[in-house]
């Protein structure tokens, strides 16, 4: 097992470079991994009639057991990219003897490093890491925006590809083959077999290391510490960690392939247009974007804008006006410089992301976080694309170029005025947010608006620029949002309910399932008299993700009730009643 000195420190960016295994207790694993399988017999026999208890159980308590089977954004699914078979039980019986003398070495440091990887779904400390570099002013490629998308979506697709393996495979997690094996964190409700963390990571450090190749090991040893965190937790096999880097490694070469094709790496050959009301400028910053490849849009100009009035109109006179006198306050400069700030144009969406998936619980759940990020951050990569197709396809002048008097609060970037980047690229994201968080749908629609205005505020953008960025962002974003229902449909709760005209033996009753997903098997599970039952494989959803039934209460049925049921790892409410005689 190769492993590296270990190194903990926190960097400029507050980033941890993480430390893997001492030389030490790695060459103590090396010798416990060749003991014979027989020293481990007795515990093998047992762990092997376990295994089969738990696999069948498994889809009851399983996080997101159908996410292998969602679409993938660049390879060409999870099936394709199926990681080998786990080892066998000798071999996994090796390994656990191994983990258990392993993580007797556990010190302070090594807590520390598995609480660090611990914190979050798998994705989060890579997506923390692009967005602390932005804080900090740490150069991250001419186009951060698409450092994140790429990285994103390779640990999204990585994560799925994981996800199909868990599930054929299904190999239990390592406490539950031996309880001699105490986790140092909670054992994730998954199959083990390959590692979620090791993949992820790999799939991060790999596209990190192809934006920024000086810092390739950096990336690297944070990758292999990410993944084998969780052996030295105690929550995953060694095989798993290897497992996983391979796949993550996989999946991040297909990811890199498509960046080498995006057209990101054009040069502008063309000359700026004159004329009147034309921007006066030169050099004019993301003028090749116009020609990159979407990953959806069918093209650059499928939501281009129609043409802005001329700049004497008087729409746009009264516009030009309403900039120059426009009130300026403390309140309204401190909000326009933070919209042209660092978290302003670029991590405010992670931010709220985070938040919300900490509250939600999202955390403990890794496709469905992977998800969150990709959608972020995709839909910003073919926002940013539209939004420049309209900017050069007119060419239209800043305010402050139509009437000198204007003042602008800050610096004018550097290209053409309408429609406003800044209006497209936060209604867009901003309806990605509401779409994945419904719950905070308003108040973050108000955020993206916020950021539009802001531009007005500073004395950048007219009004017809904000509306133009705004309708812009919204299309962009109902691609995305339509996409990522069809392909990774978001899982609801079920509801439950049970109607019955009398509570008597002979009465009838009608039990209904709805809010889920169709043909998806239900569990129901109960309690009758104070003892629990349950039938896993109950009934089937139907089409529209319902199911009927109606009966009859039966002579012998007397008792207290308790019903709920359980589809795709989500328990529906629970309806209790109690059926008596009720007869003479």
């Amino acid at each position: 097992m190769k492993t590296a000195q270990r190194q903990s420190r926190l960097s400029s960016t507050g980033v941890y470079r993480l430390q893997q295994l001492d030389d030490e207790v790695s060459n103590r694993a090396n010798e416990t991994t060749r003991r014979k399988a027989g020293l481990w017999s007795g515990s093998l026999i047992f762990g092997l009639l376990l295994t089969l208890v738990i696999a069948s159980d498994l889809s009851a308590q399983a996080v997101e057991p159908l996410a292998g089977t969602w679409k993938t954004w660049v390879i060409s699914s999870g099936k394709d990219y199926r990681v080998p078979s786990p080892p066998g039980p000798a071999e996994t019986s090796t390994e656990l003897q191994a983990m258990s003398d392993l993580i007797r070495f556990n010190d302070a440091r090594t807590k520390e490093q598995i609480t660090f990887w611990d914190a979050g779904s798998p994705a989060y400390r890579w997506i923390d890491l692009i967005s602390e570099r932005q804080l900090a002013a740490i150069p991250t490629t001419a186009y951060p925006h698409r450092v994140y998308a790429y990285v994103a979506l390779a640990i999204y697709d990585a994560t799925i590809a994981t996800w199909e393996s868990k599930y054929f495979y299904n190999r239990p997690r390592p406490s539950e083959l031996d309880p001699g094996i105490h986790p140092a964190v909670a054992v994730p409700a998954s199959p083990s077999y390959p590692s979620e963390h090791a993949a992820a990571a790999q799939a991060a450090a790999t596209v990190l290391a192809y934006f920024l190749p000086n810092e390739a090991q950096s990336f690297q040893t944070m990758a292999e510490q990410a993944g084998w965190s969780r052996v030295l937790a105690g929550v995953q096999y060694p095989s798993d960690y290897y497992a996983g880097l391979t796949l993550g490694r996989r999946v991040a070469e297909q990811v890199i392939a498509k960046a080498m094709r995006d057209g990101s790496d054009a040069v502008w050959t063309g000359t700026v247009p004159t004329g009147p009301c034309r921007w006066i400028g030169t050099n004019p910053g993301n003028v090749t974007a116009t020609n990159w490849t979407p990953l959806l849009l069918t093209s650059p100009s499928q939501f281009r804008p129609a043409p802005p009035p001329p700049c004497d109109s008087s729409q746009v006179v009264a516009e030009t006006a309403a900039v120059r006198n426009f009130p300026r306050t403390f309140v309204t400069n401190y909000k326009a410089f933070y919209w042209q700030s660092p978290e302003g144009l670029q991590t405010w969406p992670y931010r709220y992301a985070d938040k919300w998936m900490f509250e939600d619980g999202l955390d403990r759940n890794p496709p469905r976080a992977a998800r969150v990020y990709a959608l972020i951050a995709a839909t910003m990569f073919d926002a940013f694309i539209a939004s420049q197709d309209g900017k050069f396809a007119y060419w239209y002048l800043r305010p402050h170029q139509n009437d000198t008097a204007i003042s602008p609060l800050f610096p004018v970037p550097n290209f053409p005025s309408y429609p406003s980047n800044h209006s497209t690229f936060s209604a867009a994201r901003s309806e990605v947010l509401a779409y994945l968080f419904p719950a905070h749908a308003d108040f973050i629609r108000a955020v993206g608006k916020e950021a539009g205005d802001s531009r007005i505020w500073a004395g950048i953008h007219y009004q017809m620029d904000n509306l133009a960025g705004q309708q812009l962002g919204k299309s962009v974003a109902q691609i995305f949002t339509s996409w990522a229902e069809a392909g990774s449909p978001t899982i609801r709760t079920p509801i439950l309910t049970v109607d019955a005209a009398s509570y008597c033996v002979g009465g009838s009753w009608n039990l209904s399932v709805a809010n889920a997903r169709p043909l998806a098997p239900i569990r129901l599970v109960g309690t009758f008299n104070g003892k629990l039952w349950e039938v896993p494989q109950w009934r089937l959803t139907d089409s529209t993700g319902s199911y009927n039934v109606a009966g009859t209460f039966a002579p012998g049925t007397e008792g207290n009730y308790v019903l709920t049921t359980e589809i795709d790892g989500l328990f529906s409410n629970s309806v209790s009643y109690v059926v008596s005689k009720c007869g003479p």
